[in-house]
């Protein structure tokens, strides 16, 4: 039986070996079918493996495959082409342009255009891509789908502003956000509120739905983004939303639950452990430990403070849209629910969104439509009340806190706080703060498109954002530390608007054959429009008291300031 297994195995070494010899090197060069330029980068692999390469600066490639295999070219708009190796060493391929992505129409500003004419550099993330990703943002559908994009989070809190750039850093001192467009209206820049988010800002894209997104075109170059001047400077997103078809009226509705958990808590010393390290600082330097006996046994198994502010969260959202249309009219509607509770306790959103697309033809040389995007959303983070700093916060605090100190005093309610640390207990944090935000926010814009001449047509496009935010936070006696043992209640507001008004005419002729004429020239009118209060009132009789009513607190030392800009 031993020889027998020995000849086995011997046979499927040989057999092995003898397949590795049939291994051959295929080498060539790819080029374009309509002029016989190099490709560069052509992507080469092993049908059926995960073995591969791709053509150098020259289109040259060089790969070892077994006989008798496939080879597959494949090549950013151009069609892709599988190769029978046979007994091949040479292979020579030419690749033809996929005119299906090429006449691909892309948003280019104040305008539209097919990939072959465009000169400018612009990703394009269409539906098929956005469809059924449950995301709380329009900005979270750009991960790893645009080429040169990143974008990180800022902060751990739901719906904090990410950070974008496109082709990396384009200011040291200046802000690196590039600007947001949707469906021809620049919204405003920056964040919502100012301190909302731990001081990272509100994402300025929460009101929009992302299921109501048809395409998201980021403009990346000079050429592209010029037309938007300064403000393009850092590229420039254009956000364009679903429209109605020709046809039947169709009705979708989608919903998403799920649940959602820190993977990885921070590994940090437990109590015994704690108790060990300080036993050894204070037998180094010469003192009598606080930790006797006693008093370990007394403190037992101690608190995991990260386990006491974390939670698993929910998540669910329904989307219900309706959209149809006939040759003159076509509309497309959506309503959103989206909610989220956060990973921290006492911490969450909501979104409410509303939307109508409407295009109608005034006869044949006439059209016009009208996009209307209203929202409200509701927050809720848990970030220190004085300070507006995450590092201050339960996240923070959880991490630096001492595992032997108890949650609650004696008396199992008012909240622990240690003699020996200047941060808060972490559950005091979140379950002694409360901050509740608000922010309605209505985007729109009416737009007429009208043929003047064969060739010449002009649009004029009327445009509003409108928004309120509220933030009312109430740091309890709870936290009792410093100041904010008596209380401490904070509103900020902040109404911002603007209003725009543009026009702009378009001339496109065909040259010939090979060559097409394009003219824009246009005037866009602008204004923007700012507000905003805050105030701090301290030392509140009680904490129901405070959070209902302001007035009872000391109003000698009211802190407020309001800015007009």
């Amino acid at each position: 039986m031993m020889r027998k297994n020995l000849l086995s195995l011997l046979f499927a070494v040989f057999i092995g070996l003898q397949a590795f010899a049939q291994d051959k090197t295929v080498s060539g060069k790819v080029t374009s079918s309509e002029d016989g330029t190099p490709l560069p980068g052509v992507s080469i692999t092993v049908k059926g493996t995960t073995k591969g390469a791709s053509t150098d600066a020259n289109g040259v490639y060089k790969i070892s495959t077994p006989a008798n295999s496939v080879l597959v070219f494949s090549y950013v708009g151009f069609t892709m082409r599988e190769i029978q190796i046979k007994n091949q060493t040479i292979i020579d391929l030419q690749l033809s342009p996929d005119a299906g992505v090429l006449n691909e129409v892309v948003v280019v500003g104040y305008g539209q255009q097919s990939k072959k004419l465009s000169t400018q550099t612009i990703a394009t993330v269409g539906s098929k891509a956005i469809a059924n990703r449950p995301v709380l943002s329009p900005q979270e559908l750009l991960q790893g789908q645009a080429a040169g994009v990143q974008m990180v989070g800022s902060s751990g809190l739901l719906g904090a502003n990410p950070v974008i750039r496109i082709r990396g850093a384009a200011s040291i001192t200046g802000g690196g956000q590039p600007l947001f467009v949707v469906d021809g209206v620049p919204l405003n820049d920056g964040t919502l509120s100012g301190g909302q988010g731990g001081g990272s800002g509100l994402n300025p894209l929460l009101n929009i739905n992302p299921q109501d997104i048809e395409s998201m075109s980021v403009l990346k170059d000079a050429a592209a983004v010029s037309i938007y001047g300064s403000r393009g400077a850092n590229g420039v997103i254009l956000i364009t939303t679903k429209k109605g078809k020709n046809g039947k009226v169709n009705v979708g509705y989608d919903f998403n639950l799920g649940t959602q958990s820190v993977a990885n808590k921070i590994d940090i010393l437990d109590t015994q452990q704690y108790i060990k390290a300080m036993n050894d600082i204070s037998k180094d330097e010469g003192r009598v430990s606080e930790f006797s006996n006693d008093a370990i046994a007394k403190i037992g198994a101690g608190v995991n403070w990260q386990d006491q502010v974390l939670q698993r969260a929910m998540l669910n959202s329904h989307n219900l849209s309706i959209s149809g249309g006939d040759d003159k009219t076509t509309f497309f509607s959506s309503i959103n629910y989206y909610d989220q509770d956060g990973v921290v306790k006492n911490t969450g959103i909501k979104k409410y969104i509303a939307r109508v697309n409407l295009n109608r033809k005034l006869g044949e040389n006439v059209k016009m439509g009208i996009n209307i995007n209203s929202s409200l959303v509701k927050d809720q983070n848990s970030v220190d009340g004085l300070n507006n700093n995450e590092n201050a916060g339960p996240l923070n605090s959880a991490l630096l806190y001492d595992p032997t100190e108890p949650i609650y005093t004696s008396d199992g309610v008012t909240f622990n706080q240690s003699k020996n640390l200047t941060i808060n207990n972490p559950l005091s944090l979140v379950e002694g703060l409360t901050s509740n935000n608000e922010t309605n926010r209505t985007i729109g814009n009416l737009f007429i498109d009208f043929k003047i001449l064969k060739g010449l047509e002009g649009k004029l496009n009327f445009g509003s954002d409108r928004q309120t935010a509220r933030r009312d936070l109430y740091n309890s006696t709870k936290t009792l530390n410093g100041l904010s043992a008596k209380g401490i209640a904070n509103i900020a507001t902040l109404q911002r608007s603007n209003v725009l008004l543009e026009y702009t005419m378009t001339y496109n002729k065909d040259l010939n054959k090979n060559s097409k004429l394009n003219v824009l020239s246009g005037v866009t009118y602008q204004y923007f429009n700012q507000n905003s209060f805050a105030g701090i009132i301290r030392t509140f009789p009680s904490d129901v008291l405070g959070t209902n009513n302001l007035g009872l607190g000391d109003t000698n030392n009211d802190n407020l300031t309001s800015q007009q800009e």
